[in-house]
């Protein structure tokens, strides 16, 4: 498509091929990457300068250290989405409404000539101009690192994978030109990237509102009812049982013999008149103070020095026997590989243990679940590593 650019464009373009006009052949490439990127640039200002409406292509991505979050004004950006309600972005000259956030997918190229796609984490903001990319939320959920020199910055990605960032020579910050990946790439590779929208991890106002009440009776602890509450701090307050609290706060009646009974008014009074007759809520140093000890049933049994050893008699070559045992782990525990966040029906929850009899070799073999098929596997693969590491058949 022919681009029409302006006279000031023009002359940037016509100094650079002067400066450039000996081009040697080994040079050729790079020299052909840098005038694209340039390109880039004119065709931005030049969009810029005539008042062309903005467009997911033609919207540059700025490497920001200075946003705690990433933003975007386009809601096709994102491969996962959560409305927000109530949130506001404020910079230097107004206060902008923040519509959502999501998953980003990025399209970025490497040192090695390949892109690579990573997810981010960012607002949708429609009125800003540009997208925003925040490293340091990036690399607190995902790992990695970057280091910035004179003229770009190398950020190298958890899989060993380097970006190299140059800066824009007119606003003096690192931009990453068509960072958004097509729309078969983004259903391609987008349900394999995790969800970066992790509540107990970023501080976002409307997504997560963690409640901490600052005592049992706290108004925000909705498992108590009005009158509970007060009954609850005069136990806490005066450190007797609530029953009695409760009887304090009733109507004395005393009989007198040979004439009307007498009536004095309670000792405590309640702002809540039910609060003398509901129903006692649980305590816990109450339930701590109750408690009595009890016997467990536990046997307790002595190994015999003559039997020691008996099932390892006559095993005297590796892989003539392996003891073999399953354990049970209530903690689901991550994979070696990924990000831990496969989710607990994915995670471990226990395993198998190997023990060679003549070399005491022991080998744990972490299992999802403990059913046939996964169990089977892993003694394929122990005997797989004996055969590797030692040459060892397992007989038994």
């Amino acid at each position: 498509m022919p681009i029409q650019l302006t006279n000031i464009c023009r002359w940037r373009l016509y100094d650079y091929f002067d400066g450039h006009s000996q081009l040697r052949v080994n040079d050729t490439y790079h020299r052909y990457q840098v005038l694209m990127t340039r390109l880039n640039i004119l065709r931005s200002y030049q969009s810029a300068s005539s008042g062309a409406t903005r467009s997911v292509t033609n919207t540059m991505l700025v490497w920001d250290t200075g946003a705690s979050i990433g933003l975007t004004p386009f809601r096709s950006d994102f491969i996962d989405y959560l409305p927000l309600d109530g949130v506001t972005v404020k910079d230097i000259a107004r206060t902008n409404a923040v519509l959502g956030i999501g998953t980003i997918m990025w399209k970025l190229p490497t040192t090695k000539g390949h892109a690579v796609f990573i997810p981010a984490v960012a607002y949708h903001m429609p009125d800003c101009d540009i997208h925003l990319f925040s490293p340091q939320s990036y690399f607190n959920l995902h790992g990695g690192d970057a280091t910035v020199t004179a003229c770009s910055v190398e950020m190298r990605l958890p899989d060993t994978h380097v970006v190299d960032i140059p800066f824009d020579p007119t606003v003096n910050l690192p931009v990453i030109h068509c960072p958004q990946p097509t729309l078969e790439e983004q259903d391609k590779f987008g349900p394999h990237l995790l969800s970066s929208v992790v509540a107990n991890t970023l501080n976002v106002t409307g997504l997560a509102k963690p409640i901490c009440c600052k005592t049992v009776a706290d108004v925000t602890n909705n498992n108590l009812t009005g009158p509970q509450r007060e009954l609850i701090q005069w136990h806490s307050k005066l450190c007797i049982n609530m029953h009695h609290v409760q009887e304090l706060m009733r109507d004395r009646h005393y009989k007198i013999p040979n004439s009307d009974d007498l009536v004095l008014p309670p000792i405590l009074f309640t702002k809540n008149a039910t609060a003398r007759s509901c129903s006692v809520p649980r305590c816990l140093a109450c339930g701590l103070s109750t408690q009595k000890l009890r016997s467990p049933n536990v046997k307790t049994s002595r190994a015999k020095p003559a039997k020691d050893g008996i099932l390892k008699f006559n095993q005297y070559e590796p892989g003539d026997k392996v003891f073999t045992d399953q354990f049970v782990v209530h903690t689901p525990g991550r994979h070696l590989d990924g990000y831990g966040r496969e989710g607990p029906e994915r995670s471990f929850h226990g395993g198998t243990l190997y023990s060679d009899a003549a070399s005491n070799l022991v080998y744990v073999e972490c299992q999802t679940s403990l059913g046939a098929g996964e169990t089977v596997m892993g003694k394929e693969r122990f005997e797989q590593m004996c055969w590797n590491l030692a040459g060892v058949t397992i007989k038994n």
